[in-house]
């Protein structure tokens, strides 16, 4: 079965050469390589047709990683796909290995290796010092080995393989992504709610340099990751940074399967049925509260449960469940206002933290007293930093962020509810009775803030009430 390898290129030349020197002498397995070079000014493209046995497409300018890949995948021979950067060095049985990962269970949709330069879940802490040694080391790495192997949330894009009934079934990397950030995120995202798993090859170690093609150029590295990230928010309403830092399996069972649908009950609502255990909603599931203090340290308060018909909320599917003593991140809910151990207040919303700079800006934002909940500093180093009402960004890392579980009211007028990173019309306005919302807590929205917004399901009416 050919494996066609994909390679983008951008500059680097002696780089390249190393890469392909290593395919040509650690592959036994059939293969092609794919060259898709993205504008490079030096003598990449000239050297390479003079190498020979390489197909090469030669852009005029850098179209990024993604459009690079598209590229190369639409001319790609090969059953099997693999990405690989340019800055890396394969050694002994690489893809041998990864193929027997990949070919282990029909529904494993993407593999990549370990590597000494990779998200943290895929690193391993090198013992070489030159590439005599690398290959030494991967030579006693490199053995077949299942138990090594593991399930994760997100796949470093610098090497995977993937089958090409895959590529046909979720299409192209989304090209909407510039440069080389967090498509590859988006594609393993793409994989998993296709009702697929991502795996890593713990057996196998391909060695990578990384950050090369902005090393080689003049791009900049974190206004790229800050627009790609935002991308990534908007489309998914799901922090891209918590997938491939966190990588918990936490977050498996809520991303597996066909993508969850909105519920046509709005999330951030307490929900009871005739039993005693209350549920949170958020983004189409029910998160039972655990019993005991988590609820009143979230600020929940008894008056504001919604009952509904069992069979209704039979109906949603199960989330984690909510608990205030339970790991961070995963057992917290996806937004809610945090307070440090000095005066700090924040947002905290998909894994970014909003400062909330003073009493007026609180307000602002309607929030209230008891929706405060104290938590150690510790959390926050994890989580990223955006900015809200009277904050400007300090670097191209911070964007302002729609909050969830908030009434908006539109420039023209109509009504609307946040969550997940969209506005979800609230067309009849007996719709705040039933959910026990004040319209004094509608925030008005400005025309290029809600030109941004994309707009979503409906909210409905809760069964059973008038």
């Amino acid at each position: 079965m050919l494996t066609s390898i994909v390679i983008i290129t951008f500059n680097n030349l002696h780089k390249t050469i190393n890469c392909i020197q290593s395919i040509r002498t650690f592959t036994s397995l059939p293969y092609e390589i794919i060259i898709v070079d993205n504008g490079s000014l030096d003598d990449t493209v000239p050297y390479l047709e003079r190498l020979g046995g390489l197909t090469i497409i030669a852009n005029k300018r850098n179209r990024g990683f993604a459009a690079g890949c598209n590229q190369g995948m639409k001319v790609a021979k090969g059953e099997l796909l693999l990405l690989l950067n340019n800055d890396t060095i394969v050694s002994h049985r690489w893809l041998d290995n990864l193929r027997l990962t990949l070919e282990s269970e029909p529904n494993v949709g993407i593999v990549g290796p370990k590597s000494n330069w990779v998200i943290p879940v895929q690193t391993v802490k090198p013992v070489y010092a030159s590439e005599a040694e690398y290959h030494q080391f991967a030579d006693a790495f490199n053995r077949h080995d299942p138990l090594k192997w593991r399930e994760v949330t997100c796949l470093s894009g610098f090497c995977i393989l993937f089958r090409r009934s895959l590529y046909k079934r979720i299409g192209e990397m989304d090209e909407s992504f510039i440069y080389g950030v967090h498509e590859d995120t988006d594609y393993c995202y793409r994989t998993i709610r296709a009702g697929y798993k991502l795996l890593i090859a713990g057996d196998t170690f391909v060695h990578h340099e990384g950050n090369s093609g902005f090393k080689g150029g003049s791009l900049d590295m974190n206004a790229i990751a800050a627009y790609n990230r935002r991308t990534f928010l908007k489309k998914w309403g799901v922090d891209p940074d918590r997938l491939a830092y966190t990588c918990d399996e936490l977050f498996l069972p809520e991303n597996r399967g066909p993508a969850v649908k909105t519920s046509r009950l709005p999330g951030g609502i307490l929900v009871k049925g005739a039993g005693d255990t209350i549920y949170y909603l958020e983004r189409g599931r029910k998160r039972p509260i655990v019993p005991g203090d988590t609820f009143f340290c979230f600020g929940f308060r008894r008056e504001r449960i919604i009952t509904v018909p069992d069979n209704e909320l039979s109906e949603i599917p199960d989330g984690l469940a909510i608990d205030y003593a339970g790991p961070f991140p995963a057992y917290f809910p996806r937004t809610f206002v945090a307070k440090d151990s000095g005066t700090g207040v924040y947002v905290v919303a998909h894994g970014i933290v909003i400062p909330i700079a003073s009493y007026e800006d609180f307000i602002a934002m309607k929030f209230s007293a008891d929706e405060i909940v104290q938590i150690p500093d510790a959390y926050f180093s994890g989580l990223h930093y955006g900015y809200g009402p009277g904050l400007e960004p300090d670097n191209a890392c911070q964007e302002y962020e729609l909050i969830d579980y908030k009434l908006y009211e539109a420039p023209g007028g109509g009504l609307y509810y946040s969550e997940g990173l969209e506005l979800r019309e609230i067309a009849d306005e007996r719709l705040f009775d039933c959910y026990k919302w004040s319209p004094e807590r509608v925030m008005r929205l400005t025309e290029e803030q809600f030109a941004a917004c994309r707009i979503g399901r409906p909210i409905e009416r809760a069964a059973g009430e008038k």
